[in-house]
């Protein structure tokens, strides 16, 4: 009896001890499971619409050409700023009064010298070449008179008759010298008042459009600057400077190679934005970005984006008729909406070809496939999960 109570006695401590050793290791499973869970953290996720717009200036790159006036003179325009003009239309006309009044004295000068060569004005025979073919006449005249003589055998009519041939011979000939002097001075002037009428003709001239577009006559000194590739990133000053324009009107007088019109081309044009850096990072995420002037739409392409201390110039080419002839313009820029749940970046793994997260589902974790719609800067926005679920902000220490 002794012997069974010490089996008996022996049998239950061990039983104890087993069930002691099985609830501790139990209790050190939970508190592992848990601190594991634990040492998941995971974020709440909520549907959210994501988008980012502003108001920025920019500058207006215009495809244009310039047009400078050849010579001194009065301008005359039959066009106001923001005329369509073709090309090879009339753009201007240039009058140099000063110059004109001084060729047209000088042409009625050589004029009333030409007077006097000419006894004729509808045929503009020469007066000294009429006495010439007079003498001439008078001189075959005499040659027939002496022949006729000579037949006659009168001593004294054909002495006569010689003498009158070789006075009218020397004063034909005399004529003959001077007749040829006074042509060339004749033909001189001639040629004098057809150079004075071609300078008279450049006094008023007409200058041709070699382009298409709409017209300007303000001029800013800034076509050089504002091309893209000579862009000045370190001096910005000129995205709000004040301009310092000039406007050419219709009667001005100007000087050779002043510049007296600007023919835009509208529907060619860069568009570059003046972006705070901060501000610029959304929309440089952003796989669409719209901009908008004066509530049009503005169909521009993104061309470069360059970053410059604390600076971003958005590039954009522009194939639209912009409505103004502005250099510089504030336009809006907003990015597409994206609808969906913003996550860690370093939630998402890689398991096989699909994009997958770890998310909480009460002491057990569940993998679910999502689908990327924008990249942020430390963050993503995807497609897949649901309001609500836990994400595991960590996919890497999963599994470990």
């Amino acid at each position: 009896m002794g012997v069974y109570t010490s089996n008996q006695e022996k049998g239950r401590k061990r039983r104890l001890i087993f069930g002691g050793l099985l609830l501790i290791i139990l209790i050190i499973c939970a508190v592992f499971i848990y601190f594991k869970w634990i040492y998941f953290p995971a974020i709440s996720v909520h549907q959210i619409n994501w988008s980012k717009q502003g108001v920025f200036p920019a500058a207006i790159v215009f495809d244009e050409q310039i047009i400078t006036a050849p010579q001194d003179g009065e301008v005359f325009f039959d066009y106001e700023t923001g005329d369509a003009i073709a090309s090879g239309q009339v753009a201007i006309s240039l009058s140099n009064t000063v110059a004109q009044a001084s060729i047209q004295s000088e042409i009625s000068k050589v004029e009333e010298q030409l007077k006097r060569y000419v006894i004729d004005d509808t045929s503009e025979q020469l007066a000294i070449i009429s006495t010439k073919d007079k003498a001439g006449l008078e001189l075959r005249t005499a040659i027939q008179n002496y022949a006729l003589y000579l037949t006659k055998k009168d001593e004294a009519a054909i002495k006569n008759a010689f003498d009158k041939v070789k006075d009218l011979t020397d004063a034909y000939y005399d004529l003959k010298v001077n007749s040829d002097t006074e042509l060339t001075s004749y033909n001189e002037l001639k040629t004098n008042l057809a150079a004075l009428n071609v300078e008279l003709a450049n006094c008023n001239q007409d200058i041709i459009s070699d382009t298409s577009g709409l017209i300007s006559f303000t001029f800013d000194g800034l076509s050089a600057i504002l091309i893209p590739d000579a862009l000045p990133l370190t001096d910005y000053r000129w995205f709000n400077q004040a301009l310092s324009t000039r406007e050419i009107e219709s009667g001005n007088l100007v000087k050779t190679g002043d510049s007296l019109m600007r023919i835009i081309t509208p529907d060619d044009y860069d568009l570059i934005l003046n972006v705070p850096l901060k501000e610029s990072m959304a929309f440089q995420y952003a796989h669409q970005l719209k901009l908008e002037f004066q509530d049009q739409v503005i169909d521009g392409a993104l061309g470069q984006i360059i970053n410059d201390q604390n600076q971003t110039f958005f590039y954009f080419k522009v194939n639209r008729v912009l409505p103004t002839l502005e250099r510089f313009i504030d336009v809006a820029l907003s990015t597409e909406e994206v609808v969906g749940f913003e996550i860690p970046r370093k939630a998402i793994s890689q398991d096989d070809e699909r994009l997958v997260v770890y998310c909480k589902d009460g002491l057990t974790r569940i993998q679910i496939e999502v689908e990327i719609l924008l990249e942020l800067d430390d963050t993503v926005i995807v497609k897949g999960l649901r309001e609500g679920d836990q994400v595991i902000k960590d996919s890497s220490k999963v599994g470990r």
